[in-house]
């Protein structure tokens, strides 16, 4: 048997606990897999595997804000430490000191920035084919991509042309870009780069199967007493209705409603207690 399949779920190992704890445990993030997850995850081990390609082949999740872009991130840092290739990671939404694009990236693959390299005119430092080589590094997957590329009209130039040179020789590393329609708008603006990346953009939850076995998975993480069946069209129609589709207000939804089953006995989600759960939110 896997590890996966010994592993306990939440509600097995909480369903006997205290309120106050379950509520806690409700809480918590976790991950759930899917299709449209695992079209993506694929898709970088896929890339990954090529070796010597030139241009490497790179890839744009595309999705607007609370579509899930973040916990894919989260996931793919999870999965790197079991990877013989190295993979960095940098988002563009976290630079307090208000780095250059350029810093950004030489920081992320394990670059030194040292005085006087911002005034060369050259992209990239000629030393950092080595940190690459040495490190093994495939691949750079950015956060919040849309950041880079909206901005000045020369900031940008500059911008798109390092992004292409860290995917040809000698860098050879594929970009693996998570960001906005912006992020996707920017691109096009350069027809070469845009042949060399995947585009795969994240939808809006429907009413189908794949939605439904999402639900399903998640009510086995819940430690309620008592079958939700989440799965059913009017709970899985009530939650698309005041999520608007959205991914992170699915689950806020879901961890709304099952701490109103606990607080108010009832063990289980129902319709009303979704409505209730959007209405109080966090304020239970």
């Amino acid at each position: 048997m896997t590890a996966e399949g010994l592993r306990k779920t939440r509600r097995e190992k909480y369903c006997g606990a205290s309120d106050l704890k379950r509520i806690e445990v409700i809480g918590r993030d976790i991950w759930i897999s899917c299709p449209r997850h695992q079209s993506i995850t694929k898709t970088v081990d896929n890339i990954l595997k090529l070796k010597d390609v030139e241009p490497a082949p790179c890839m744009l999740v595309c999705g607007e804000g609370g579509f899930g872009k973040t916990a894919l991130i989260n996931e793919l840092k999870m999965s790197s430490k079991d990877r013989s290739e190295a993979i960095r990671f940098m988002s563009l939404a976290d630079n307090p000191g208000m780095l250059k694009f350029s810093d950004l990236v030489m920081s992320a693959l394990g670059v030194p920035i040292l005085p006087g390299r911002a005034t060369t005119r050259a992209l990239l430092p000629p030393d950092i084919v080595k940190y690459v080589r040495q490190s093994n590094i495939r691949a750079l997957i950015i956060d919040e991509m849309q950041s880079s590329l909206t901005v000045s009209r020369g900031e940008q130039e500059r911008n798109l042309l390092l992004i292409k040179a860290l995917s040809g020789a000698p860098y050879r590393l594929s970009i693996i870009a998570f960001g906005t329609s912006a992020a996707k708008n920017a691109l096009s603006v350069d027809a070469q780069l845009s042949r060399r990346y995947e585009i795969l953009e994240l939808q809006r939850w429907t009413l189908d199967d794949e939605f439904r076995n999402f639900l399903a998975s998640w009510e086995n993480e819940l430690p309620l007493r008592e079958d939700s069946r989440l799965y059913r069209d009017d709970i899985a129609k009530t939650l698309l209705l005041h999520s608007n589709g959205v991914m992170d207000f699915v689950v806020k939804g879901v961890k709304w409603a099952a701490i109103q089953a606990v607080l108010t006995g009832e063990e289980k989600i129902t319709k009303e207690l979704i409505e209730k759960g959007f209405a109080t939110r966090w304020s239970y």
